[in-house]
């Protein structure tokens, strides 16, 4: 396995930890109609990338990712989360998870491209 099939692997892991694990009822009841509740998802989201990331690499790199891991990540669950109410509200379980599907896939891109960005500017600066 190469380096970037471990880091990919942790950053799925990261992933699930914070967009699953640590989401509470109220976060994912509300996320869909208050900016506040999908804030502090993200908020609580962003805690494992940082925790861990913080062991790999310096702060300012930890924080750009976060930073644009996180925005894209918000504005990624306003759009979906709205989605995924309507048809769980209207007991449209294939179109529920097939958002939820596509939700996921696209923050997997996310993250991806938020870690290669910053990994190509620390090599490129010489910082790891």
């Amino acid at each position: 396995m190469s380096i970037l099939t471990h880091e990919l692997f942790i950053l799925s892991i990261l992933h699930c930890i914070g967009d699953f694990f640590l989401q509470t009822r109220e976060m994912a009841d509300n996320k869909s109609t208050s900016y506040k509740w999908l804030t502090i998802h993200v908020l609580v989201y962003s805690i494992p990338f940082i925790a861990v990331g913080l062991f790999f690499f310096p702060i300012k790199y930890v924080l750009a990712f976060v930073i644009f891991n996180g925005f894209m990540h918000w504005c990624t669950d306003s759009i979906t989360s709205k989605w995924t109410k309507y048809f769980y509200q209207k007991k449209n379980t294939w179109a529920f998870f097939a958002v939820i599907g596509f939700d996921q896939v696209l923050h997997l891109a996310q993250y991806v491209i938020a870690y290669l960005e910053v990994l190509d500017k620390a090599y490129e600066w010489n910082l790891v």
